[in-house]
């Protein structure tokens, strides 16, 4: 590993020398994965620094060894170890405004995984590479902020070739020079926003500061937490990927919104615990409902949401009368009393209780998301009952005895509305937000048993034809294909035409191998002497009849 990085998830034991209040120490500098990095003194030296108190805090520690130099930042020392908050690879004497991030799952989440391919002149790629480059403001500061892709393909001998690709993300400070503490905040914030998106946590890799003079690029080591060096496998393991912002134009909207709203520092960040927690379903669950109890507390703030107040004359009234029914010997204890009186009391709270304040936030979702995620209010009511059997110390209790399957829905689905919540705060719209819904293929997607009916209505991949009469699903069953309706403008709805639908059964035209064109020609010359000109095929359509939709693959629509 010589001369090599000092990465976040670098694991090395390297001797060092090294000079602490002008005393010659020696040591081992230590790195490994998700433990903090220390320097150790050597025991011929302890006797060195006995004398030192705990804690004792150093600014800088310069640490030399056969791989080159290390320094060491912001140090604590604690019975012979050295903690450093930050370790930079050389020597730091120089002034930054721009830091390089790499991070585990990038290029999988930018879609950078195309094939190579070999001719004779060598291994080529196709990149297919695409570059944002948008300035947003963070805590009052400018920044600008880009991704890279770098990839070197060298040509060992005629059938074995060393290919380095990397994908990075720039941020570069239009306003000052960074501090240490800022490239740990702008890293972090980096990290939570990229793992929103992907709803999965990719954690930091690596981090290099640029030197403002040279442009030489220095390694930065501080302790990050990686559950795992493979976050995601594949792109369609991610909720959202950096490809769909190129294609759909988001960049520029969801950074600013990210980097503008407070509720991306106070609130959503915890969707990163959420990904990486590997604890009890019990408190799995809890999180989840916590952060949307957050969020409608947030709402409910911004709203100016509050209970409508009581007249103060009609709670002491109640007040009274509870006393004197007490002093009448109307209830047989005092506790009878006691708990009246508190009724009465909460009753007069302004202050919203949970339920409340979800009924409210739920007022600002549209009623297709609601269907979509068919979060019912039973499975509210679930929810609130777990949260305060977990907080209080009680067993929970299942619908399903010796089996947790009805709860990990309903939490999954809980993702799924925390998502949403989330993205309609990046500035997605519904349809963008269905769309990422469509094609994810992680586990919580489907274990939500999500309305696919709305998700295709909301993505506009299926179009919903109405129909003059009911359908007899014994001739025209769900996986009948190419079925032929005829539009009629006056009572704007189709009807089935049974004899061109049959014509189209034929092995004849199913199997043809012009495909969708020939069975339109054949639709047409069935119904040549008609009159109708327009035919379309509709790949995917549910046809409705008095609120009974029935889902099929190819319909041919026809019109004049």
């Amino acid at each position: 590993m010589k001369h090599s990085d000092i990465n976040l998830d670098t694991e090395i034991a390297i001797d060092v020398r090294f000079q602490m209040d002008n005393i010659e120490l020696h040591g081992t500098l230590s790195v490994a994965l998700n433990v903090m990095a220390r320097v150790t003194v050597s025991s011929l030296d302890l006797e060195k620094v006995c004398n030192l108190e705990e804690g004792y805090a150093i600014p800088s520690l310069k640490c030399t060894s056969v791989d080159g130099d290390y320094t060491l930042i912001d140090c604590k020392y604690f019975s012979g170890e050295i903690y450093p908050e930050f370790i930079v690879k050389g020597h730091f004497d120089f002034d930054f405004d721009t830091i390089v991030l790499g991070m585990f799952g990038l290029s999988t989440w930018f879609e950078n995984s195309r094939p190579y391919r070999l001719s004779n002149e060598g291994l080529h790629k196709d990149f297919g590479f695409e570059k944002f480059s948008h300035k947003v403001t963070f805590k009052g500061v400018e920044y600008e902020i880009e991704n890279q892709h770098s990839c070197t393909i060298k040509n060992q001998d005629e059938k074995n070739f060393l290919v380095l690709e990397r994908d990075s993300i720039q941020i570069k400070c239009l306003d000052k020079n960074l501090t240490l503490q800022d490239v740990k905040s702008l890293s972090w914030k980096m990290k939570v926003f990229l793992s929103i998106l992907s709803a999965s946590s990719l954690p930091l890799q690596s981090v290099h500061l640029i030197n403002k003079d040279t442009g030489y690029q220095t390694s930065l080591y501080f302790f990050e937490s990686i559950v795992s060096k493979t976050p995601i496998e594949r792109s369609f393991h991610c909720f959202c990927t950096g490809g769909y912002l190129f294609r759909e134009g988001l960049w520029e909207k969801v950074m600013t919104n990210y980097f503008a709203k407070e509720s991306f520092e106070q609130l959503w960040p915890n969707l990163y615990g959420i990904f990486t927690f590997e604890g009890s379903w019990q408190f799995d669950f809890m999180s989840h409902v916590i952060l949307l109890d957050r969020y409608c507390s947030l709402i409910a703030e911004n709203t100016g949401f509050r209970l409508a107040s009581w007249d103060t004359n009609d709670l002491k009234a109640q007040l009274d009368e509870e006393v004197e029914k007490y002093a009448e010997g109307t209830y047989r204890d005092k506790r009878q009393c006691v708990n009246k009186i508190i009724k009465h009391v909460k009753a007069a709270k302004r202050e919203p209780n949970f339920s409340q304040k979800y009924e409210n936030a739920m007022k600002y979702v549209s009623s297709d998301v609601k269907k979509l995620i068919a979060f019912s209010e039973d499975d509210f009511d679930l929810m609130k009952t777990i949260r305060d059997q977990v907080s209080h110390g009680s067993q929970v209790k299942t619908k399903e005895p010796s089996s947790i399957r009805h709860e990990m829905i309903r939490k999954d689905r809980l993702l799924v509305l925390l998502l949403y919540l989330v993205f309609d705060e990046l500035g997605f719209t519904r349809q963008q937000f269905a769309s990422c819904l469509s094609r994810c293929k992680q586990r919580f997607v489907h274990n939500a048993h999500l309305d696919d009916k709305e998700i295709e209505k909301l993505t506009k991949n299926i179009e919903v034809l109405p129909i003059s009469h009911a359908i007899n699903t014994k001739i025209y069953p769900s996986f009948r294909r190419n079925i032929v309706v005829i539009f009629d403008p006056d009572n704007q709805t189709y009807a089935i035409d049974q004899e061109a639908s049959d014509l189209t059964q034929t092995s004849s035209t199913v199997f043809n191998r012009r495909g969708s064109e020939h069975i339109i020609e054949s639709v047409r010359k069935s119904l040549s002497e008609k009159g109708y000109s327009s035919f379309d095929i509709v790949q995917r359509a549910y046809l409705s009849f008095d609120g009974n939709e029935h889902s099929f693959t190819s319909v041919i629509k026809v019109s004049r």
